[in-house]
């Protein structure tokens, strides 16, 4: 297993420099630190299959990150694993501070080899194929190096710059690969953490105050920047100065702009208005003509107000339409609104009619017809019977009353 990964670093090597040498910008200055290769995935591998491997590698003459507008360009590396899925790769900087750059992708032998790590492309490594070759976006929804790895924050919360924007660079930075899943070996061929330094000047991006929107609004994000900017990274992947964002919970959305090699950021929460508001009107209701009925209207808070398509305004109306018509509620409060509708059927009042008296002789019986209804309506007769047609003997002269 070992001897077969590392004859597979001889068909990578010469394509891996190109793409670490393609990732700065043109007239951008960078210098790179080599890290430890040849590690094992965990450390006693083959035996050992479950267990964190540390490569560590030294940083001098870089200082403060963000002045000067030096940053980290990218983290390359060639990492083998016969199933990358178990594992969980991190950058730690001699301070502390954690980036996730990856965990749990791939399957058997999706190895991250020729990967690049950078903020600067609009791809995420959750989107990337095997063997992830390629510049991608760190994973980073995490600053926890132990599992689980839950996936509760989106996709680039944490970036290289927000991460380590005023760290001091010079010292021991560490990539820390947790094989947390037995059964899979792998191996750190090499790797490596590149520093850029622009020739300014930095870039001032400014979001704007966080907002507040209700569920189902869109609402458009502007970058405004100070001088210039080359390029517009957001945490969407999009790569345009203003985007449109709908989200269905509160997010967080971070932008990263470059000027001549150098880096601005700012973030902005879009807030989704906790009184959202369900607009209800109230079931359908079915009444005769004339008839009126009442109307109510819920679904906002104590500070809603409630207008219906009449004109009327409140939470309770009585209506008395003359035709079926339908009733628009539209419940506002705050920067949200919602709408909903009532249907009052209205039946037009039967004209109850028993016929016209008549007479028998004693012993006789006679057919009663009654109308006046509309097809499927119902007649009741006094004498307990129900139809429009009954018949009727009576032994005297009897009153007979219908109800349609």
């Amino acid at each position: 297993m070992i001897e077969l990964i590392f004859s597979r670093i001889r068909h990578y090597v010469h394509g891996m420099l190109c793409v670490f040498a393609c990732i700065l910008p043109s007239g951008i200055s960078g210098q790179t630190f080599n890290g430890q290769g040849g590690l094992l995935i965990p450390p006693g591998a083959p035996g050992q299959t479950v267990g964190i491997t540390i490569s560590p590698v030294t940083v001098s003459g870089i200082g403060i990150l963000g002045q000067g507008c030096t940053q980290i360009d990218n983290v390359t590396m060639d990492v083998l694993h016969t199933w990358t899925g178990d594992i969980a790769l991190f950058l730690i900087a001699p301070s502390g501070q954690v980036l996730e750059l990856s965990s749990g992708n791939g399957g058997a032998a999706d190895n991250f080899s020729i990967t690049v790590f950078t903020d600067f492309t609009p791809l995420f490594i959750t989107q990337g194929m095997a063997p992830f070759n390629g510049p991608f976006r760190p994973e980073g929804r995490q600053q926890n190096t132990a599992p689980p790895f839950p996936n509760g924050n989106p996709l680039g919360t944490f970036t290289f710059q927000n991460t380590f924007d005023g760290v001091d660079a010079d010292g021991e930075w560490q990539l820390y690969i947790n094989d947390y899943v037995a059964a899979d070996v792998g191996i750190i061929n090499s790797w490596s953490i590149t520093f850029s330094s622009g020739g300014g000047p930095a870039p001032e991006v400014t979001l704007g105050p966080d907002i507040t929107i209700c569920p189902g609004q869109v609402s458009t994000l502007t970058a405004e920047v100070d001088p210039s900017a080359d390029e517009y990274v957001w945490s969407t992947g999009e790569t345009t100065s203003s985007i449109d964002v709908s989200p269905s919970v509160s997010t967080t959305y971070t932008v990263t702009v470059t000027n001549n090699g150098c880096i601005g950021t700012d973030m902005i929460e879009v807030i989704i208005d906790p009184n959202s508001i369900v607009a209800d009107a109230g079931p359908d209701v079915d009444i005769c003509q004339p008839e009126s009925t009442t109307l109510t209207g819920s679904g906002g808070g104590s500070g809603a107000t409630y207008t219906w398509s009449n004109g009327e305004t409140g939470t309770m109306i009585t209506v008395s339409p003359s035709i079926t018509t339908t009733y628009t509620l539209t419940v506002s409060e705050g920067v949200c609104s919602a709408m909903d509708q009532v249907v009052v059927n209205v039946s037009p009042m039967p004209v109850a009619d028993a016929g016209p008296d008549v007479e028998i002789c004693d012993g006789e019986s006679i057919d009663l017809e009654a109308s006046g209804g509309l097809q499927g309506n119902d007649y009741s007769w006094s004498t307990g019977q129900s139809g429009s047609t009954i018949t009727v003997n009576p032994s005297e002269t009897t009153d007979y009353t219908v109800t349609v």
